[in-house]
């Protein structure tokens, strides 16, 4: 176990300091404190909350190997895309971005480790699979979950972060406020390929382990990473609302007001983020799988 004895009070701690924290970025403007100390808090928060739930599950090895799997992954499909166009589309990431690994920044890997473990546990709730060991049916059903999951998140994310912020810069411009659509076909892609992996991976090393693969039922411990999926929403909900409205540029000369932006994103994002965390609080709450302790 990552902590003490009193990890899980430490991770509803570490839950609530995302939450609130995600939501005070979003109000805040650059220079600001809380924009200073903010990625030590949220990738802190993110740490404990993923290491926590992802060790006692799946012991440590096997985190690690997910953690190695998702970041060479990543890493190899931006690459071929900076280089190539294939599969996102044309992009280059902005001179802010340090340090970098060839031209992808170095921040990028853990972040679709860190969202790709959430997602990777929500699919397993969604399908009712509350085992880790992977059978046939699952071996491919639970990717497929995950990715969707993954790519509702770019779908809010990319807007405000590549066509407002210019953390990264699509050559192209995009039909998606600014956003190539190829962007979350290749999103999908290599996301899909991260967790088909992982999954053949415990399929092979926990063949012969079944008899150890009991079902964890308690509640708290799959709501934990359901709430922290639906946190990772409020940084836009609060840029929605208290962001200013003004004209930005994509590089195919298509102009977009950013309060249009943050506000379809926040509606697209409340109507599948947000209505997958409802799903998931209705089945833990509901299901009489599911007890308090």
């Amino acid at each position: 176990m990552l902590l003490s004895k009193h990890s899980n009070k430490i991770v509803w701690a570490a839950i609530i300091v995302f939450a609130v924290t995600n939501f005070l970025v979003g109000m805040s403007s650059d220079g600001d404190f809380i924009t200073a100390v903010s990625p030590f808090l949220l990738i802190g928060a993110f740490i404990i909350v993923v290491g926590d739930h992802g060790i006692k599950r799946y012991g440590m090895e096997a985190f690690i190997m997910f953690f190695i799997i998702s970041s060479v992954v990543s890493w190899s499909y931006e690459s071929l895309s900076i280089v190539s166009g294939v599969p996102f589309g044309n992009y280059h990431y902005a001179d802010l971005f340090t340090p970098k690994l060839g031209a992808v920044p170095i921040m990028i890997m853990p972040a679709y480790f860190a969202v790709g473990y959430i997602a990777w546990t929500i699919a397993h709730l969604l399908n009712g699979k509350l085992t880790k060991a992977m059978d046939k049916k699952s071996l491919f059903i639970i990717p497929l979950t995950a990715s969707f999951l993954m790519v509702m998140w770019d779908l809010v994310m990319d807007p405000s972060r590549a066509t407002i912020d210019k953390a990264w810069i699509w050559e192209d411009g995009g039909a998606y406020f600014g956003v190539p659509l190829t962007n979350y076909i290749g999103w999908f892609i290599c996301v899909y390929t991260i967790f088909l992996i992982f999954a053949f991976y415990l399929r092979f090393t926990q063949k012969m382990n079944l008899q150890n693969d009991i079902e964890i039922t308690k509640r708290a411990y799959w709501l934990q990473p359901v709430l922290l999926y639906g946190a990772l929403l409020l940084e836009y909900v609060a840029m929605a609302i208290f962001k200013d409205n003004v004209l930005v540029q994509s590089l195919d000369s298509h102009g977009w007001w950013t309060g249009d932006i943050y506000k379809s994103t926040v509606v697209v994002g409340i109507m599948t983020m947000g209505f997958v965390v409802f799903l998931c609080v209705i089945k833990l709450f509901t299901s009489g799988k599911f007890s308090k302790k």
